[in-house]
């Protein structure tokens, strides 16, 4: 009986401890449960704080955590929670920890071990926490999903990435990025998502840290497009810590009005080889990698074409010519992968904004080579390569700007037929449109208009037109510029008419050895003259023709009076000559004595001519003579009369025409006259004075003394003796 009633009262307890036990777990359960309940009505959108990161984290699959058992002690212990949350614990069996804080899951451990413990002891603490899971989305360049440590694990108050951290894990964000609207969607225990609102632009700024929270397993960071992004925006973002490394290359496409359009690969720091490009990469530095701009560039329209993450495109319009002026750095934006600039034509573009666009530090280099194409009124048509900077041509040094002086230098410079004020430029831009430019190069010679002489561009080609009324004066300092003729330059020309050797000659400026004297200065229609051997006495020097033939292949006579030069200095008149021309000098109707005396002491005139005085007279033969030289002065320079032979009353002469043909005349013989005609005329190169025997002698001679058959002068035995043709 003892022994029953010793058993029911054993059972009765085990009973009454089962029951206990059971009331415990459900009392025990009930906080959980209320908690859990509390937080599915009403979910907090509050960001905790580093001091509660702790009590906030949430257990899952990798965690590593150290249970403290006080009563039992031997199974204390750390436990690494596999995939799926559920940890086996010695006793009690199997518990699932995932999701649980630490608090929960120290709750859930007393819970189970409280079935076969009175009043469990137990402690709960996290030693190594899992690797975080979280997307990164939107605006970042490197869109995905992420697993990131937790730092700091071992020090009071676990430290956990943040936001910004996974954005720059991220490799930053796009420049289209709205940093003002950032969100973080962070998923609940039981499926609903808690959306937490922050703005980054404000922490950047201010260094707000509640805009910059820990983020979570599992949490989600979004970046959103921004709409209607500023210049200033787009180069604010590109330039924080949360931005793409500025040196991280780029690959950015570069179009229109550039010299080399096509894709480059940006980076910051030198890009260029040689030259000082360096920085952000910019457009301006885009621009300039690809080769600068072209002088046909509207700067103050320049698009940007971006690419958002979310499929739109993004056009942002750039002026800068303000950037230029102004120093508007917004307008150099800061340019991110993918992104194409555009440079459009300039409409209506004049000289000046030619030439201004031409020497901006975005242009195309000025000692790059550009090949330019000059025809007309030049030397040497035909396509050149112009080099900025010191180039030699014809030995000479030419240098300056690509200008359009400089084509024509190199191609022989302009002709005296160039119309210089008509100058066209036809220029092809980038976009197949053909601009006209018209320059002026008078404009520019007389009133320092420098805009005048545009700069050229590769494939220019500059047309020089022919004038149509032909300005000796202009003609005469065209021929002083830089971009005329160099007066070294050989250049053939024909002398015609009356001069003492007609014939084409080779002439060039300088001195010039002519006979027996030096002939110096510009190729003109006197030194022409002088080096074929002067004028006659029969020269019309006041209606001397030049005939000139153009590009046009149209011949031009321009009317040269040299009396006008000599008498009034008028020195356009002494046109300087060019290749191909011929000088005709006509003979005069009419001759003035006094004026052929004045010519004979001019440099028009040989030095000397060359007369033959035969016959009776002391010393014959042939003798030199002032040009301006008489047939009286003639005879007392070969001696005078033979006075016991010779016939004073006249005598003979002959004179040798340009057309090959021999005149004789009979001149009677006063020594008492001037310079006349009919009894002293003036002399010519290879006049010929025959001076005949008097009667007396005649009767006196033998025939073997007799020059000639039947006791006469023959004029061709003369000739022969003279060794004259």
């Amino acid at each position: 009986m003892l022994n029953n009633s010793i058993s029911g009262k054993i059972s009765q307890t085990i009973v009454i401890m089962m029951v206990l036990s059971a009331l415990i777990m459900l009392v025990g359960s009930v906080p959980v449960q209320a908690q859990r309940t509390q937080r599915r009505a009403s979910p907090s959108r509050t960001t905790p704080s580093i001091g509660t990161l702790e009590n906030s984290y949430t257990l899952g699959g990798g965690d590593r955590i150290r249970i403290d058992n006080v009563k039992l002690p031997e199974y204390s212990g750390e436990y690494t929670i596999p995939r799926g949350g559920v940890l086996s614990l010695p006793l009690v069996g199997t518990l699932s920890l995932q999701g649980l804080t630490l608090e929960e899951a120290t709750q859930a451990i007393t819970t189970a071990y409280s079935r076969i413990l009175k009043r469990p002891r137990i402690g709960v603490r996290l030693i190594e926490p899992r690797a975080l899971n979280i997307v990164v989305s939107g605006e970042v360049n490197r869109p995905g999903s992420y697993i990131v440590p937790v730092l700091d694990t071992r020090t009071p108050g676990m430290r956990y990435p943040t936001v910004t951290q996974l954005i720059q894990q991220a490799e930053g964000v796009t420049q289209t990025a709205d940093l003002s609207r950032v969100q973080v969607r962070r998923r609940q225990r039981y499926g609903s998502e808690r959306i937490i609102n922050l703005n980054l632009q404000e922490f950047l700024r201010t260094g707000n840290p509640s805009q910059d929270i820990h983020v979570l397993d599992g949490d989600t960071i979004f970046v959103p497009t921004a709409t209607n992004v500023s210049l200033s925006q787009s180069n604010y973002v590109a330039t924080t810590s949360l931005a793409t490394d500025l040196t991280k290359p780029r690959t950015v496409r570069v179009l229109g009005e550039v010299a080399n359009a096509g894709s480059y690969v940006l980076t910051g720091g030198n890009t260029i080889p040689d030259r000082n490009v360096g920085g952000r990469p910019t457009i301006t530095r885009a621009i300039q990698v690809a080769g600068g701009i072209t002088s046909a560039s509207d700067l103050r329209r320049i698009q940007v074409r971006r690419s958002t993450k979310a499929g739109t495109e993004q056009i942002f319009y750039v002026d800068l010519w303000q950037f230029l002026q102004s120093g508007d750095t917004n307008q150099d934006l800061i340019l991110q992968d993918g992104d194409t600039i555009f440079v459009p034509t300039l409409q209506n573009i004049t000289l000046l904004q030619a030439n201004q666009l031409a020497t901006l530090s975005l242009a195309t280099d000025i000692t790059k080579p550009r090949t330019v194409t000059v025809i007309g009124e030049v030397n040497n048509p035909g396509p050149y390569v112009l080099i900025g900077g010191e180039t030699k041509t014809e030995g000479r040094t030419v240098g300056g700007l690509p200008s359009v002086t400089r084509a024509i230098e190199l191609a022989g410079g302009i002709t005296a037929s160039a119309d210089i004020r008509n100058i066209q430029v036809r220029r092809i831009t980038k976009t197949g449109v053909q601009q006209n430019f018209s320059v002026n190069l008078w404009q520019f010679l007389q009133a320092g208009d420098t805009s005048q002489d545009l700069i050229v561009q590769e494939g220019d080609t500059v047309f020089i037109p022919t004038i149509s009324n032909f300005n000796r004066a202009e003609a005469r300092q065209l021929s002083s510029v830089s971009f005329g003729v160099n007066p070294n330059t050989a250049r053939t020309v024909a002398v015609a008419g009356e001069v003492n050797r007609p014939g084409p000659y080779v002439l060039i400026g300088g001195e010039t050895k002519t006979d027996g004297r030096t002939v110096g200065g510009l190729p003109t229609v006197s030194r022409a003259i002088q080096i074929a051997g002067g004028i006659t006495q029969q020269a019309d020097i006041r209606n001397i023709q030049v005939r000139r033939p153009t590009r046009t292949g149209v011949e031009k006579f321009i009317n040269v009076n040299l009396w006008q030069f000599l008498q009034a200095g008028d020195f356009s008149q002494d046109l300087i000559l060019e290749e191909g021309d011929t000088i005709f000098i006509p003979t005069a109707a009419d001759i003035e004595p006094a004026e052929v005396s004045q010519l004979a002491g001019s440099s028009l005139s040989p030095n000397t001519i060359q007369v033959s005085v035969v016959g009776e007279v002391g010393r014959p033969g042939r003798i030199e003579v002032r040009p301006d030289t008489t047939l009286n002065q003639a005879l007392l320079a070969a001696g005078g009369f033979n006075r016991s032979r010779a016939k004073r009353s006249s005598v003979e002469l002959i004179r040798l025409n340009l057309n090959g043909t021999i005149s004789r005349f009979t001149v009677p013989i006063d020594f008492n006259q001037g310079i006349n005609e009919q009894t002293n005329p003036l002399l010519q190169n290879n006049d010929i004075i025959v001076v005949g025997r008097s009667g007396l002698a005649r009767v006196g001679d033998t025939l073997e003394n007799v020059v000639g058959g039947g006791g006469l002068f023959s004029i061709f035995r003369i000739l022969e003796i003279l060794g004259l043709p």
